[in-house]
Parts: C-alpha cells; sequence; structure tokens
C-alpha cells in the first residue's frame, strides 16, 4: 500500500508542476474536480477492457491523485471560509489578489501567493 501510495504523491507533484499546484487548483470547483474524475476513470475502463492492464493502472493512479487534489482543495476554501468569519473586514480589497486585505494581510494571501503585497486599493 505504501507504494501506491507514494506513486499517487509523485503523481501529485507532477500535476502540480504541470498545471501549478493550490493557485490553479482552488479556480476548480468540486464539480469541476468529479467530472475530471470520472472522465480519467472511464479511460481507466476503456484501457482496462482492452487489456491494457498497464495503463489502466496508472490511468487510476491519476484519478487517485486528482481525488487528493479535490480534497486538498476543498479544505483550502473551508479553511479560508471560517477564518473569514472571525475577521471584521473593512471592505478594503488587496490590489493585487482581490482578496479582502485585512484578511491577507493577518493570515497571508488566500490564494497562496507568496509575493502578493496585500496592499489597499487606492
Amino acid at each position: 500500500m505504501e507504494s501506491v501510495l507514494a506513486e499517487v504523491s509523485g503523481e501529485r507533484q507532477r500535476q502540480d508542476e504541470k498545471w501549478g499546484g493550490p493557485l490553479h487548483d482552488d479556480e476548480h470547483s468540486t464539480a469541476e474536480f468529479v467530472q475530471w474524475i470520472e472522465d480519467y476513470a472511464g479511460w481507466a475502463r476503456m484501457i482496462a477492457s482492452m487489456k491494457s492492464m498497464d495503463k489502466a493502472r496508472r490511468r487510476l493512479i491519476q484519478v487517485a491523485a486528482l481525488a487528493v487534489a479535490a480534497v486538498e482543495s476543498l479544505d483550502r476554501k473551508e479553511e479560508r471560509r471560517k477564518r473569514m468569519q472571525i475577521l471584521p473586514l473593512s471592505g478594503e480589497k488587496c490590489v493585487e489578489c482581490d482578496e479582502p486585505a485585512d484578511y491577507a494581510r493577518q493570515y497571508g494571501c488566500p490564494q497562496g501567493r507568496d509575493d502578493c503585497p496585500h496592499e489597499k486599493e487606492k
């Protein structure tokens, strides 16, 4: 089992490098992730029916990595939602990431951007 989980982790890293990681993932809805998972799983089913088990297995590793990405994105969005509920907001937005500036200055960029200055809009 550890070997399979290591493969899923490696696939997640590959996907992050290709697509941009959390910044990219958090732009997508849960419904989009589910659609991608269904599509990839369907391909795995079709490939398996053609007796290409190595390719089907590879596709299933991708499905598992997509599911992990979806859960990680949900967790980040929920954490941001919770923080927003307890933070008194001034209504000002960061000029770079368009997130509430008070929140961004207090907790860091909700989009995970290291380069975001979290300045207030003028």
